[in-house]
């Protein structure tokens, strides 16, 4: 079963699907680059599959949606050799703005808690956004409800990038009214 976020933009491991299903695209939102502000950061967090792939498209994805913001998510971000328990450290604690990719079966990780956590602890200077893969909000268990979050479809995606958008003081202008 394909998770709303396949449904919406489509499966990479499967062009024949992804050309017959709906796309949300940047022609679509109708951003404008207004400001580019190289320390806007973007957490992205994520355990097990789907939740990983969602991570990985909203990585790719949000630059070009958003210019200026530098979504970080540590299968990609961090390389071989490095100490990831030191950069994970050092980005949580400079991060404004956290994306949890949370399925049914990941909402009780540990480790994806753990991550909110820290991300929570700067509560004052940052949000943390549940992005809702295949997972009504009110299915939602534990720590990751204290965080409004938004499902993985249209809608819930463009209220995730206007929060991003908002967060860092208007990158773009959406050219919604």
């Amino acid at each position: 079963m394909l998770s709303p976020w396949h449904r919406l933009y489509g499966n990479d491991l499967d062009p024949d699907e992804r050309s017959s299903r709906p796309r949300l695209t940047v022609d679509v939102l109708c951003f404008r680059a207004m400001r580019v502000d190289a320390s806007t950061r973007v957490f992205i967090g994520w355990s097990g599959e789907p939740s990983r792939t969602v991570a990985s498209a909203l990585n790719r994805w949000i630059p070009a949606v958003i210019p200026g913001v530098e979504p970080w998510m540590s299968e990609e971000n961090i390389a071989p050799g490095y100490r990831w328990a030191e950069q994970l450290s050092e980005i949580l604690q400079s991060t404004r703005f956290g994306i949890v990719c949370v399925t049914a079966v990941n909402q009780s990780s540990s480790w994806l808690n753990f991550e909110a956590g820290i991300l929570a602890a700067r509560m004052s200077f940052s949000q943390v956004c549940p992005y809702l893969i295949d997972l009504a909000s009110s299915e939602l268990q534990g720590p990751l409800t204290q965080f409004q979050g938004v499902p993985s479809s249209q809608a819930g995606t463009l209220a995730l990038l206007t929060a991003i958008n908002q967060a860092f003081g208007s990158l773009v202008s959406t050219g919604l009214s």
